[in-house]
């Protein structure tokens, strides 16, 4: 995995970023899924950030 060092994306502008991390077990056919998205448009709309799992 790579360090997270907060926000990266100038102030201004628009700015899209996703992460996520997928885990299976070792034996059954079983897996979790959990993704982390922010999105922030060009204009001065707030951010909108979500979080989810499968």
């Amino acid at each position: 995995m790579i360090p997270y060092y907060g926000l990266q994306a100038p102030a201004e502008g628009g700015h899209y970023e996703s992460w996520f991390v997928r885990a299976n077990h070792p034996h059954k056919p079983q897996a979790i899924w959990i993704r982390y998205t922010l999105f922030r448009a060009r204009d001065q709309h707030p951010a909108l950030g979500e979080v989810w799992a499968v």
